[in-house]
C-alpha cells in the first residue's frame, strides 16, 4: 500500500553537533544553536524520504502490478492443498497400538468424506475413539526400556496410573540377581512374580519380557508354573533340568542300569572255613573299589560247634581300621560306610579256636545305597584282589 502522509521536508543542512554533545545531551539552561537544530531536522527528513523511496522499488510480484493504492493481488493454485477436514481426519489416526475394528472402520468412513461432506461431529467421534483406545492399556499395552538391576524403572507417556490387567512389555538392560520390582513413571515399585506367585530373580540382560498387572503385582507371562524336587545329584551328568533359578546341570555319574541285578556287589555262599588261623585277625577278602559312593556290609559269622568259642571281624579301608566288633559266639550285623574310587577294602576274621568259624551267605555282600537304590552294572564297580 502507498504512503499517504506528506514528508516533513527540511533542506537546511545545518552543522553536525560534536560527539561529546551527542553523548551528554543538552544541559539545563542551554540554548541549542540553530545550526545543530537544522542538522537534526534535515537528517530526520532524509531518513524518511529514503524509506519511502526504497519501499517503492518493488514494481510487481509474479507479473501482477500494484493498483492505485499500491496493493498487489497474488494468485495461488490451491488445488493440491489438503482441506481442513482431510487434515483433521489424517491427524486423528492412531499413532500408538493397533486400532480396534470399529475404530478402523470409522476412520476409513471419515477419510472417504474428504470431499467436504464430512461433518464435524463425525471427526469428533473418531477423535474420541482414538483417545479411548490410546488409554486402553489392557487391550494394546505399552513398551519401554527398563533400567536398573533388581529395582527396575521405566517411563511411558501413556501411563498415568496402574490399571488392573494392563499389559507392559519392556527390554531389561541388566541381569537381575534378587527379587525384582518394576516402577513405571515413578507410580510406585511393584513386584514381578511368576505364575505360581514366587518372586522373579533371574531376568536376563537385553531380553524383552511381558507382564500384566494384577492390582498389586506384575505377573511374568510365558513363565512355567511348578517344578519338582530334583537336585543336581539326582540328574545324570550331561543332562539339564529346569528349576526356579533356571536351567541346572546334572552331576550324577554311574555305569549303565541293569534290571536283573540283586543289588549286591559281592555274594559268597555259606561255608565253613577250614585251617583258619586262630587268636589273630587274618585277611579273609580284600577288594578294590571302582566307584565313589556308599556301600553296606552285611555280615553273618559264628563259631562252629562250640558255645565256648568266640569270633569277630575287622574292616579296614586303605589299611586303616574303620570297624571292629566285640568278640562273640556269633555276629550278625550291617555296617554302612563311604568309599572312593580305587579305595582298598579289607575284611579280617578272628576266631578263638582253629577250624571253628562259619561264614554264612553274603558275608561281604554290599548293598548299594548309592543314588537312592538305583541298580547299576555291579561287575564294573569292584574287583577282588585277594
Amino acid at each position: 500500500m502507498a504512503f499517504t502522509k506528506q514528508l516533513p521536508e527540511w533542506h537546511a543542512l545545518g552543522v553536525e553537533p560534536p560527539h561529546s554533545l551527542k553523548e551528554g545531551g543538552w544541559k539545563a539552561g542551554v540554548k541549542p544553536p540553530a545550526d545543530y537544530f537544522n542538522w537534526l531536522q534535515n537528517k530526520a527528513f532524509k531518513v524518511l524520504e529514503e524509506l519511502q523511496l526504497k519501499a517503492g522499488e518493488v514494481k510487481s510480484i509474479n507479473g501482477q502490478l500494484p493498483d492505485e493504492k499500491g496493493n498487489i493481488t497474488i494468485s495461488v493454485d490451491t488445488s493440491n492443498f489438503a482441506t481442513k477436514e482431510e487434515l483433521k481426519a489424517k491427524y486423528s489416526k492412531p499413532t500408538n497400538g493397533i486400532p480396534k475394528t470399529d475404530l478402523a472402520s470409522d476412520v476409513q468412513t471419515s477419510l472417504g468424506k474428504a470431499d467436504g461432506s464430512a461433518k464435524q461431529t463425525d471427526l469428533e467421534a473418531v477423535d474420541k475413539k482414538v483417545v479411548e483406545h490410546q488409554a486402553d492399556l489392557v487391550s494394546h499395552g505399552i513398551y519401554g526400556i527398563a533400567t536398573g538391576t533388581n529395582a527396575l524403572a521405566m517411563t511411558n507417556s501413556d501411563v498415568t496410573a496402574y490399571v488392573e490387567g494392563m499389559l507392559v512389555a519392556f527390554k531389561n538392560t541388566t541381569a537381575s540377581t534378587l527379587a525384582t520390582t518394576l516402577n513405571i513413571n515413578s507410580l510406585g515399585a511393584k513386584p514381578i512374580l511368576k505364575a505360581n506367585g514366587t518372586a522373579v530373580t533371574n531376568l536376563k540382560a537385553n531380553a524383552i519380557y511381558q507382564v500384566r498387572y494384577s492390582g498389586t503385582s506384575f505377573y511374568l507371562l510365558g513363565e512355567g508354573g511348578e517344578y519338582g524336587t530334583a537336585t543336581a545329584s539326582d540328574v545324570l551328568a550331561g543332562k539339564t533340568f529346569g528349576t526356579e533359578n533356571g536351567i541346572v546341570q546334572g552331576t550324577l555319574t554311574f555305569s549303565k542300569i541293569q534290571a536283573g541285578d540283586t543289588n549286591k556287589l559281592i555274594n559268597f555262599t555259606s561255608q565253613r572255613v577250614l585251617g583258619w588261623p586262630y587268636s589273630t585277625y587274618t585277611t579273609y577278602k580284600k577288594l578294590q573299589m571302582k566307584f565313589t559312593g556308599s556301600i553296606r556290609l552285611n555280615i553273618n559269622i559264628t563259631t562252629y560247634n562250640s558255645v565256648n568259642s568266640s569270633c569277630g571281624y575287622k574292616l579296614l579301608k586303605n589299611g586303616v581300621s574303620i570297624k571292629q566288633t566285640e568278640q562273640k559266639n556269633s555276629i550278625s550285623e550291617k555296617f554302612d560306610f563311604s568309599i572312593s574310587k580305587l579305595d582298598s577294602i579289607e575284611l579280617q576274621l578272628y576266631s578263638t579256636e582253629r577250624d571253628k568259624i562259619v561264614i554264612n551267605t553274603e558275608i561281604f555282600s554290599c548293598d548299594v545305597i548309592y543314588n537312592d537304590g538305583i541298580i547299576v552294572d555291579l561287575n564294573s564297580l569292584i574287583s577282588e584282589v585277594a
